[in-house]
């Protein structure tokens, strides 16, 4: 029973990692666009004709995506990690008890 639950819980991280790096590459356009919004540039549409036209094409919509990749796992796991170490120490502060959901959801 144990062996099949880590089996699971290890299948579940490049997964979750996979699907976020997948959305992450689809919508670094819109990422692109907006920032670019932010900064003043025009609107939308405008923004995307530029980067068409004066910025090497449709290329111009992914530059800064390995950084956007890169940070997806190490999020992840500094999550996943302080989450785990910081539920050790709850537990430990509640005389070694599980928690109850109430103590959770705080």
């Amino acid at each position: 029973m144990e062996n099949e639950k880590k089996k699971k819980t290890s299948l579940s991280i490049p997964v979750v990692i996979g699907t976020n790096m997948l959305e992450k590459t689809l919508l670094q356009p819109f990422n692109m666009i907006k920032v670019r919004m932010q900064l003043g540039q025009g609107s939308g549409a405008q923004i995307a004709s530029n980067m068409l036209k004066t910025e090497g094409g449709y290329c111009a919509f992914y530059k800064g995506l390995s950084a956007a990749l890169l940070k997806v796992p190490l999020q992840h796991f500094v999550r996943v990690g302080s989450y785990s170490t910081l539920a050790t120490i709850a537990i430990e502060a509640n005389d070694r008890k599980p928690l109850s959901p109430l103590q959770n959801a705080k």
